[in-house]
């Protein structure tokens, strides 16, 4: 008696949605074999979930039961994880900021006015009893006049200026576009300022400088913030001890969750 065996649907849900996800963010695939150390990861993580869902299926008995304990805890996981990649990118314009600089020596202009004042002095009129021969005489003086001179100092604060300026690169597949561009504010401090940018969507996107050129790991590197938005304009303040124009930097979009390079530009 010949035996059919039945395919379950579980294989094939699971063949359709790895599908689904390449077509929709490939990058999820090309991040995981990007280097060795993040393929690593990803194994370790599937290795780990597999080991769960065989566990349950064993010790659990009720049907229901396994259901639940497996499903609602990948499910939580695939969210966290995949949602990033699967979402609207979000995007932001932030305006560029606005500094007030105190006073330098390179920084004023001088408006000097000079006020005239006229004051005439008209000294008193001696007279004498008539006669039939000459009037009384009268003495006169001509008027005088002083100048004032006022000084009004008006502050002009330099405008920011652009030290350096990149484009991105996608990396491992994501997208990447836009500039990243360095400024020195009037108050002296630095900018790091994010230009028409489109950097690939993922878990935990974080900003680092990275001292080097095309540099793709974090070694040296210094944490500037969480990436603000996948698109659009962004500031962020670059520590007071880091000298940009000491050198090549690189600006690194890092995913923490998988530990692997997004994008770069190097300034």
């Amino acid at each position: 008696m010949n035996r059919t065996r039945r395919l379950r649907p579980g294989p094939l849900l699971g063949l359709a949605a790895a599908g689904g996800l390449w077509l929709v963010a490939p990058e999820i695939y090309t991040g995981t074999f990007s280097d060795l150390g993040t393929f690593l990861s990803v194994a370790a993580l599937v290795v780990a979930v597999v080991a769960y869902v065989l566990a349950i299926r064993r010790y659990v008995r009720h049907p229901q039961g396994r259901v639940a304990m497996t499903a609602i805890p990948l499910g939580v996981l695939a969210f966290v994880l995949l949602w990033p990649y699967l979402r609207p990118p979000t995007e932001v314009d932030e305006a560029f900021p606005t500094v007030v600089a105190a006073a330098t020596d390179g920084d004023t202009s001088t408006t000097t006015t000079t006020t005239t004042t006229t004051t005439t002095t008209v000294p008193p009129t001696t007279s004498a009893a008539p006669s039939d021969d000459a009037a009384a005489p009268t003495n006169s003086a001509p008027p005088t006049t002083s100048t004032t001179t006022s000084t009004t100092t008006t502050t002009v604060p330099a405008g920011p200026v652009e030290l350096a300026r990149a484009s991105f690169q996608g990396l491992t597949g994501h997208r990447g576009s836009g500039d990243a561009a360095v400024y020195r504010l009037e108050d002296g401090s630095t900018l790091l300022r994010f230009e028409e940018v489109d950097i690939g969507s993922g878990p935990a996107l974080n900003v680092w400088l990275v001292p080097g050129e095309d540099q793709r790991s974090l070694g040296g590197g210094t944490y500037i913030a969480p990436l603000t938005a996948e698109r659009g304009n962004q500031n962020y303040e670059v520590p007071a001890d880091l000298d940009l124009t000491d050198g090549t930097w690189t600006v690194l979009v890092w995913c923490d969750t998988f530990s692997v390079e997004v994008a770069n530009a190097t300034l």
